[in-house]
């Protein structure tokens, strides 16, 4: 029986149809299924995203702020990462069989693997091939024993003793019911350290007025001229105005808890006379600020500059302002505040420096790098800090960690040697590391592995950036690998900031900049802050101006053993300048 042409043609067309729309769902099932895989990967990359910055929070909110990691795994993952270098670098290159397209009929058909598992694509049997010497894989061979821990040596404990060189008072018991006849064979003397609390005391300054009659009848009047003051007729005396601004400044104090001590100790100051003292006696200590200044930009080599965030208060709210802190190593520390952490502000604070400039990598600095041409160096410690938060997401973090650290430790060796032995040393071992650094970084960036938004590719690609800046070490011995030093400045005015919270005024912040300034670069130079303070205040009004830069941090011990000592010790009274040496 045959069948008709036509009814043969119904099924082909038929057929057709059903090919087609075939066709066309496994086209919009390809497409969705596209779509899909490309939003898990976009879910995997945020994923990775959000836990680097649950880690980072948690590490601020949680645990200590100090960059240390477990030294064992830095280690461990090191020697990991020089195994897998000599087994690259051993191991002989086989090309490798190109796996097969997989066909969308597969794809529909579930025969790739999981989503849990890898999507490997499937291959088409091939014949069976004879393992080679080179193919058979040997056992593994097993791990060495753990090495114990080595116990170190325990340091000298025990109580500290009390230093002879404090003032000694001394206490004799004698025991009860002793015959009249004992004799004295042998003493025991026990130390234990006594607390004078501060004491306030009135100063009478009694300025007799004298009276010569001559033979006419007239009468002139003798009388001593008031004391030379940094505040002219303040209530306090060098020792004190130097106390309330070392409590607020060198220990954090602020005005309405100093003022409570005052009242303790029997004088009843409110925080705004404690706070008007402050800023009165600034501008007479400011133009001793602006000649450090001066002098600092002929002979400094470097500087180190770095902001960070204070309030200013106004009406409606604190106005959030930055207060810059600018490091001239072996001279002096400079604070000054803004309203603003722009790069205006930081093209005004680095103006006049004729020097190389060292700071980490914010933008705020790149319109004063080519506006003022300098040479700017970038800071190793900002780049080991990305990786020690990377490191609980991803272990190969830790490998930049050792090589970073290895930098620190040749710099740690030529701490005190010349600029010239420095970069003796610098060009021999550290562009080695420097150039180790910079290969692992390009081989991470380029494995696909490294999820593009990921932390660890943010922070290679910080050393990919700011590479020139961080390495020009290497061909200036006078500059710092890091901007700690700056930093550890900013540590002190963090601390204030979170005991006396902001800057009640424009005026108190230009203040606080001077007496930071001053306290800063006093310690710096080995100062006791409080002393030196009270050492200026004594002096500073009668100092001549010309000379004014003898009463810098980094001149005083100097001008101090010129001074008469007696002089010095007197709240009031005359003061010889010595000569100009």
């Amino acid at each position: 029986m045959h069948e008709e042409p036509g009814s043969t043609t119904k099924v082909n067309l038929a057929h057709e149809v059903e090919r087609s729309k075939l066709e066309q769902r496994i086209a919009a099932l390809e497409e969705r299924l596209a779509r899909s895989l490309a939003r898990i990967d976009r879910l995997e990359v945020d994923l990775e995203c959000s836990r680097g910055q649950v880690a980072w929070l948690s590490r601020q909110l949680f645990r200590p702020k100090a960059e240390r990691v477990d030294k064992e795994q830095v280690e461990a993952e090191w020697k990991k990462f020089l195994s897998d270098q000599e087994h690259r670098a051993s191991r002989v290159a086989e090309p490798e069989a190109q796996p097969a397209a997989t066909t969308s009929t597969q794809l529909l058909l579930g025969m790739l693997a999981d989503e849990g598992e890898a999507r490997v694509p499937a291959t088409p049997p091939g014949p069976a091939v004879a393992p080679t010497a080179a193919s058979v894989v040997e056992p593994p061979t097993p791990p060495p024993p753990p090495v114990p821990p080595e116990k170190r040596a325990r340091k000298g404990g025990g109580r500290r003793a009390i230093s002879d060189k404090l003032p000694t008072v001394y206490l004799e018991l004698l025991p009860d019911n002793v015959p009249p006849d004992a004799k004295k064979i042998d003493q025991r003397v026990m130390y234990r350290l006594e607390v004078v609390p501060r004491h306030l005391r009135r100063i009478a300054i009694v300025r007799p007025v004298l009276a010569v009659d001559d033979e006419f009848g007239e009468r002139t009047i003798y009388c001593a001229h008031p004391p030379s003051e940094m505040i002219p007729g303040g209530l306090c005396s060098p020792s004190g105005l130097a106390h309330a601004i070392g409590e607020k400044f060198i220990w954090q104090t602020p005005w309405n808890r100093l003022a409570r001590k005052f009242q303790e100790d029997g004088f009843r100051f409110s925080a705004s006379s404690l706070s008007g003292m402050s800023i009165r006696a600034a501008p007479l200590a400011k133009t001793l600020v602006e000649a450090m200044e001066l002098y600092a930009k002929q002979v400094a080599t470097s500087v180190h500059i770095d902001p960070t965030s204070l309030s200013l208060l106004e009406k409606e709210a604190c106005h959030r302002g930055a207060l810059w802190v600018r490091y001239i190593d072996g001279v002096a520390v400079f604070a000054n505040f803004t309203r603003q952490q722009t790069s205006a502000e930081a093209c005004a604070l680095l103006k006049g420096w004729n020097c190389s400039v060292v700071c980490d990598g914010a933008s705020i600095f790149d319109q004063a790098e080519g506006e003022f041409d300098f040479e700017r160096g970038g800071c190793w410690a900002h780049a080991r800090r990305k990786f020690v938060y990377v490191a609980p997401l991803d272990p190969r973090a830790l490998v930049g960690v050792h090589m970073i650290n290895q930098l620190f430790e040749l710099e740690r060796e030529i701490r005190n040697a010349s600029p010239e032995e420095k970069l003796r040393v610098r060009n021999g071992r550290s562009a080695k590391i420097a150039s180790d650094i910079a290969a692992w970084r390009d081989r991470l960036l380029a494995d696909p592995t490294v999820g593009p938004r990921s932390e660890f590719a943010k922070a290679l690609r910080y050393l990919r950036n700011q590479q020139s800046r961080l390495e020009l070490f290497l061909t200036d011995g006078d500059i710092a690998i890091h901007n700690n030093d700056a930093e550890r400045q900013l540590r002190h005015i963090a601390v204030g900031r979170k005991n006396w919270l902001f800057l009640g005024s424009e005026l108190a912040a230009d203040a606080a900049c001077t007496w930071l300034t001053l306290i800063l670069s006093a310690q710096l130079h080995n100062l006791p802050p409080g002393a030196y303070l009270r050492d200026l205040f004594r002096v500073l009004p009668d100092w001549p101006r010309p000379r004014i830069l003898e009463l810098a941090p980094h001149r005083w011990a100097e001008t101090r053993k010129a001074l008469c000592p007696d002089q010095l010790a007197a709240e009031f009274g005359p003061l010889t300048v010595p000569a100009k040496a």
